[in-house]
């Protein structure tokens, strides 16, 4: 456990060691929300969607018209 300061600005430095265990770095984005209850601030660090490209496998292929006949049914099934 560490303590931390927050500037003029509203802003407060994460320690290090924390940064490291979330393996985030200065340019990682969070989702801030307050716990009113516990009265606390919640920072849930966001995975950027380009970072997961690849991270799931599949065998399953498909050609053009299948994507576009699936694509086709899961938008008609949105109007409904």
């Amino acid at each position: 456990m560490t303590t931390t300061t927050m500037t003029q600005k509203g802003q407060v430095t994460i320690p290090h060691a924390i940064r490291k265990a979330l393996n985030v770095d200065r340019d990682s984005k969070f989702l801030v929300r307050l716990d009113e209850k516990n009265g606390r601030v919640i920072l849930e660090p966001l995975t950027d969607l380009l970072s997961l490209a690849g991270s799931l496998s599949s065998n399953v292929t498909l050609t053009d018209e299948q994507l576009t006949k699936a694509r086709s049914a899961s938008w008609g099934s949105r109007k409904k």
